[in-house]
């Protein structure tokens, strides 16, 4: 995979975190820095993007990106063109701890103008420095959304290995854009574009192996309550259709689904950080 160029000065920097994404729901208190494109939230920085209330994955709020044609902001902000493409960004710094067994998650929608593509990206260095021969990317992934999916689908893309024989994994790289072009400096984007993401976060093979067998969601099928059994803390739980559409959030251990139609559903259940999904069938 091609190394990002981070030419967007104003929105990296650096936490002393170890691989775990900061306010990956956006729903910490952001603020406004233009009406409606601009955007400082914790963890993401200033990008071109902004915080929406209505309608999250789940919780409260996501992150919405649009590109735009808008001369004077453009001016503004110092923009080389006056088409505007979204973008949030999050950098921290290492060390990293086993990013072979990364799984990068996230729920999202889009609806992206004919000719372009929303993306979403995670990448691994050794590190990120003036020195070129330092800035090997490790490990890696991406997706790529064209044309509409306007229901929330949650996406899970382990990384894959590209450079990691001889290097020390010590910084990784999130970002995310309306419009594909303008990562990889191919043009600035198609307006109307949009890219909508919600519930980003890393899981592990392990995490995964961990969560799977401390957690119990019965019965199933299900006629009017789905119950959850975790020697943790439950943050969320989501109850989504094949298709993505979410049709209960809830933070209890109880959920309440005897309204629910009769089929498959998915579940995601959050867990001291840690995210688990399955499937139950209700009457």
């Amino acid at each position: 995979m091609k190394k990002l160029l981070l030419f967007v000065s104003c929105v990296t920097f650096s936490i002393s975190l170890n691989a775990q994404l900061v306010n990956g729901g956006f729903e910490s208190p952001a603020t406004p820095l233009l009406p409606g494109i601009a955007t400082d939230s914790p963890g993401w920085g200033q990008g071109i993007y902004t915080v929406e209330t209505t309608g999250a994955y789940a919780g409260n709020q996501f992150g919405k990106m649009k590109t735009i044609v808008d001369p004077t902001t453009a001016g503004l902000i110092q923009w080389p063109s006056d088409t505007i493409a979204g973008f949030v960004q999050q950098y921290i710094s290492g060390p990293i701890s086993n990013p072979a067994s990364w799984t990068l998650n996230f729920a999202y929608k889009n609806v992206t103008a004919a000719g372009d593509s929303g993306i979403v990206i995670v990448q691994v260095y050794d590190t990120l420095t003036a020195d070129p021969n330092d800035d090997v990317v490790m490990y890696g992934t991406a997706g790529v959304y064209s044309g509409s999916n306007t229901n929330w689908t949650m996406e899970s893309l382990p990384l894959q290995e590209f450079t990691a024989t001889g290097y020390t994994a010590n910084a990784f790289v999130f970002i995310a854009s309306s419009s594909i072009g303008f990562l990889f400096g191919t043009g600035n984007g198609y307006p109307g574009s949009e890219l909508w993401l919600d519930a980003i976060s890393i899981s592990t093979s392990a995490d995964v192996i961990e969560l799977s067998s401390k957690l119990n969601v019965y019965p199933n099928p299900a006629n009017d309550v789905l119950n959850i059994s975790t020697n943790g803390d439950i943050s969320s739980v989501v109850i989504s259709t094949l298709d993505g559409k979410v049709m209960k959030t809830s933070t209890e251990s109880t959920v309440d689904v005897s309204n629910l139609t009769a089929g498959m559903y998915i579940y995601q259940v959050t867990v001291n950080g840690k995210v688990s999904t399955g499937n139950f069938v209700k009457n």
